[in-house]
């Protein structure tokens, strides 16, 4: 689970939206331009979709797709059902390049096929490279178990093809993101400010992986850090150029951090952390300080701590505690656990659980 305690401002929103709009308007120029290509140089125009297979008929129309969702269902249960039972390998046998390498796959196809021959191929092409993460003996990374009602759920997610880039777009998709982060923020009981209802002024966005919400999550910490600074610069200040953003994560923190650090470009530094063995290598709290006093001191502009609860390579747990009871400014969140056990996160840490 990833938690970003910096709450996303409409500038960090808007940079998403732009980059995936420019990466979309990339993709249908160039599938533009080969398209023009091919009936520049007399290939044959399909009537219906680029896909078909007979210009006079869809690839597959709707009493063939039932056919093939129900066959499609069969597959994932039985699969499911028989890796539980399964003494195979977790972990395919294949040797690096059995797929690029593979003659079928030399070229792109220029005809699309039957449901039955593509089906075909993904018995004989892919299953054999699959690392079966479904089995009860995979045990690596972080096991995310996908349940039925899940996987149908994805079904009806990719049958309704709907996008959630505005609310005009698709309200509900809309709406249901902010009502299911809503019940995230309710569950590790942020403050309101957090939320989408009510007068909160935060609301979570659902990122597609976790080195997107840590960009996400930087690109709002670096706008709330510089619009505060902007504000408080006197004309001198405002007139010369900004000052280094730092941000800080321990040696032991994942590379999504370093990636997007590498994303916002110059102007931000990553600063590295030493842990120790002794520490469990988690972040020690007086070494954050010290690194955060030794920027300040040197007219750097800290705006940003990534903290870990167990790491991927040595399962350190950062104190968050004294970490966000230390140099940064917080929010009070408390658990419901036994004891009422009381912490604190940043309002400029990512948390990674």
């Amino acid at each position: 689970m990833l938690l970003s305690a910096q709450r996303a401002s409409e500038e960090s929103r808007l940079a998403s939206a732009a980059a995936l709009g420019f990466a979309a308007g990339a993709a249908t120029a160039a599938v533009a331009a080969w398209w023009l290509h091919r009936r520049k140089n007399g290939a044959p125009s399909p009537a219906t979709r680029l896909y078909d297979v007979d210009p006079a008929r869809p690839v597959m129309d709707t009493a063939e797709f039932l056919v093939a969702g129900k066959a499609v269902v069969e597959y994932i249960a039985q699969y499911r059902t028989d890796i539980v039972r399964s003494a195979s390998n977790v972990r395919s046998t294949v040797a690096p390049g059995f797929l690029t390498d593979a003659a079928a796959m030399a070229t792109m196809p220029e005809h699309g096929a039957e449901w039955d021959e593509i089906f075909a191929e993904f018995e004989r092409l892919i299953v054999p490279g699959l690392t079966h993460w479904e089995s009860p003996r995979f045990f690596a990374y972080f096991k995310p178990h996908a349940s039925y009602p899940s996987v149908l759920g994805e079904m009806l997610s990719a049958g309704l093809n709907v996008m959630g880039f505005s609310w005009t777009a698709s309200p509900s998709c809309t709406e249901l993101e902010s009502v299911t982060l809503d019940w995230l923020a309710q569950l590790i009981q942020l403050p309101a400010e957090f939320h989408c209802r009510g007068d909160g002024k935060g609301g979570g966005v659902i990122q597609g992986s976790a080195g997107e919400s840590c960009i996400v999550a930087m690109l709002a910490a670096r706008a709330r850090t510089l619009a505060t600074w902007r504000a408080r610069a006197t004309g001198t200040e405002a007139s010369v150029s900004l000052p280094t953003l730092v941000a800080y994560s321990s040696d032991q923190g994942h590379s999504i951090v370093d990636k997007a650090a590498l994303v916002l470009g110059d102007g931000v530094v990553l600063r590295k952390l030493a842990t120790l063995a002794e520490d469990g290598f988690a972040l020690q709290a007086s070494v954050l300080r010290d690194a955060i006093r030794a920027d300040r001191a040197a007219g750097r502009l800290p705006f940003y701590v990534f903290a870990t609860v167990a790491t991927t390579s040595t399962c350190a747990c950062d104190p968050l505690r004294e970490i966000a009871a230390g140099e940064c400014s917080f929010y009070p969140l408390r658990s419901p656990a036994a004891g009422e056990c009381s912490f604190y996160v940043p309002r400029a840490i990512l948390l990674t659980v």
